[in-house]
């Protein structure tokens, strides 16, 4: 932001002394019946200055706002600005070799990996918070959690992919998981990162399509997604995920992402059914 937000108080409007000024109306009495004890009032709007005791009767004391500061969110789209694409590699908590998932994790960061999302539609593993702190130790790169409930927000993770399934008309996933999660993000003081995520179909029954109950977006209905999208832009959201499904057996259609990147002016995410570097590219 160019410069700080400014705040106003509101003061009682006074009648200029030559009926006029610059910008307002010449004032009017007001009219009024006879059982009103008083005329009506208007009010002006004067900017804010900072008293200099610090504050001033029914005031509190000036604070400048800051802009908030998002250190993995910023981290990453600086990279993204350099590079023009991010690549995110998930982690699946229940995988049932760990080990090879850990060497894995120590050599992402070599491999090109800009950030580790940990995390899934179904998790089973109750040491689910323990996992996430060995993949910290061992990371070299910001580990985002990629929660399908408010059950997987826990500590150890730089920061959260808040997301809301916007794509469905599912209340629990809209809304009431991250009414759930929020005190814990806070509690845990993880940095959110609000995520419009957007099922898309992908030729097979999924988790994420089976456990949300929802239905996903027709892949050839690119206005569809592209709605959504901008829905999710103008509702603040930081970034748009657009979703295969873990077990998609067709990833999204490179038209439709393109036709969604073009549309919104936020960063676009796409997962599910990149089962090769060719398919990612």
């Amino acid at each position: 932001m160019a410069e700080p937000l400014r705040c106003a108080r509101v003061l009682p409007y006074k009648k200029p002394a030559n009926g006029g000024s610059a910008g307002l109306p010449p004032y009017k009495k007001p009219a009024w019946s006879s059982e009103m004890s008083e005329p009506l009032r208007c009010a002006r709007v004067l900017p804010y200055k900072k008293p200099a005791n610090g504050g001033s009767a029914g005031l509190p004391p000036y604070v400048r706002m800051e802009c908030s500061v998002s250190d993995v969110f910023n981290t990453l789209m600086a990279a993204h600005h350099r590079r023009g694409g991010l690549f995110f590699l998930l982690i699946d908590p229940d995988t049932p070799n760990e080990q090879n998932a850990m060497s894995v994790i120590e050599s992402a960061g070599e491999c090109g990996v800009d950030a580790l999302l940990v995390g899934g539609s179904f998790v089973l593993n109750p040491t689910f918070p323990s996992v996430v702190e060995r993949i910290k130790r061992r990371s070299s790169v910001p580990v985002i959690l990629f929660p399908g409930s408010s059950a997987q927000v826990c500590p150890h993770a730089d920061a959260i992919l808040f997301t809301s399934l916007i794509s469905g008309r599912n209340p629990n996933f809209l809304i009431e998981e991250q009414v759930k999660g929020a005190p814990l993000v806070k509690h845990y003081n993880l940095e959110p990162i609000p995520t419009g995520y957007m099922l898309i179909e992908s030729g097979s029954l999924t988790s994420v399509q089976f456990v949300s109950g929802s239905v996903p977006i027709p892949r050839h209905k690119h206005d569809l997604a592209r709605a959504h999208a901008l829905a999710a832009q103008y509702l603040g959201m930081r970034l748009v995920y657009l979703e295969a499904g873990s077990g998609a057996r067709l990833p999204i259609p490179v038209e439709m992402v393109r036709a969604v990147s073009e549309y919104v002016t936020i960063p676009v995410i796409v997962g599910g059914g990149l089962t090769t570097a060719r398919v990612c590219a």
